[in-house]
């Protein structure tokens, strides 16, 4: 990881090379990515893109027909506890490129108490990629594996083993305004090279193996989750605004006018009394549904509101689900805003 040319012109894990640089390759790999445009694809994710020089890919995507249609994202991985030779920052220039360093950082901030509070200034954080190019998860296909060690999880590495936690690092990553958010939806593992279920999703007489004590996690389905995804489409392009970290454990923050969240991580409830800038009114807290019968949350004049904060838990509002003309819809965890990343 610390010699570009190691990283770029060796063989990956056995793989075969291909001589990217080669004028043959790039016409071939051109032709190949030409082809999927014509027939309507929107849009590509180059896996390992670090294994391949930055200015053979530009040059790749140059010769592509019509490839500035092209949305591009390259993965670029990140090397634990040494200084990397090929910067994702390099990556840029052709697109999106994967921030690993992001689900490490809320990982990290969320798994030790004490620390929540610092996650205010995570847009300004040195570690990070500028937020427009960044695409930002909490665990992926790669990482939620690497979480495993030989003591059993590395609690720094959230994923769906860790419970609670796993749950208000994504609600953090869907409410705060940094990066293209990608949620991850898995299956159980036990171990670093298990496969996937014999048993699909869905099954042939309309079950979902789905949930606790299904073979498959999905977390994208958990109405916490799912409905962060439409909290975020509210929010849209609202700044962060109204920030208050009232405890080391405890914060809460807007997006404007449009959307609220308060995130507790501490081990018992938060009751507190916010002044938030949304309209008065009844709203659902959609962090735990957005049905009919949703829990309601009253804010009222001048934008105060009380909330009871359940244990490593979080409310969410926003003014898409006001409880008195809610209308129950089915929220697609594959709206625009979002990647949903299957295992």
């Amino acid at each position: 990881m610390t010699n570009a040319s190691n990283v770029q012109l060796c063989d990956l894990m056995g793989l075969p090379d291909l001589c990217t640089e080669c004028e043959g390759v790039q016409d071939t790999m051109a032709a190949y990515l030409s082809r999927l445009v014509e027939i309507g694809v929107a849009g590509i994710r180059v896996d390992a893109a670090k294994h391949i020089a930055h200015e053979d890919l530009s040059r790749i995507i140059g010769k592509t027909k019509d490839g500035s249609k092209l949305l591009v994202y390259s993965e670029v991985s990140k090397a634990v506890g040494v200084v990397d030779a090929v910067k994702a920052a390099d990556y840029i220039q052709l697109g999106d490129v994967t921030e690993f360093n992001y689900g490490y950082k809320v990982g990290s901030d969320l798994a030790e108490s004490g620390k929540l509070f610092t996650l205010e200034g995570l847009v300004t954080s040195d570690l990070l990629l500028p937020g427009n190019a960044a695409v930002v998860f909490v665990d992926n296909h790669d990482t939620q594996r690497a979480a495993l060690n030989d003591q059993g999880v590395d609690a720094a590495r959230l994923t769906y083993k860790s419970g609670k936690l796993y749950a208000l690092a994504i609600a953090f990553m869907l409410a705060y305004p940094y990066g293209y958010p990608q949620v991850m939806s898995s299956f159980r593992f036990e171990d670093f090279n298990q496969g996937p279920p014999s048993e699909s999703v869905h099954g042939s007489d309309g079950t979902l193996h789905c949930g606790e004590g299904e073979p498959w996690v999905c977390e994208h389905r958990q109405p916490g989750i799912a409905n962060m995804v439409k909290w975020r489409q509210i929010a849209g392009d609202e700044p962060l605004s109204d920030f208050e970290a009232l405890d080391e454990d405890t914060i809460s923050f807007c997006r404007g006018a449009a959307a609220c969240v308060a995130i507790n991580r501490q081990d018992s409830d938060w009751e507190v009394s916010l002044v938030w800038p949304m309209a008065s009114g009844v709203y659902c807290d959609v962090a735990q549904s957005d049905e009919l019968d949703c829990p309601n949350i009253t804010v009222g004049h001048g934008g105060r509101v009380r909330l009871k904060v359940r244990a490593q838990g979080f409310v969410a509002l926003h003014v898409g689900a006001r409880a008195q003309e809610h209308v129950t819809r089915p929220v697609s965890p594959h709206k625009p805003g979002v990647v949903v990343f299957p295992h």
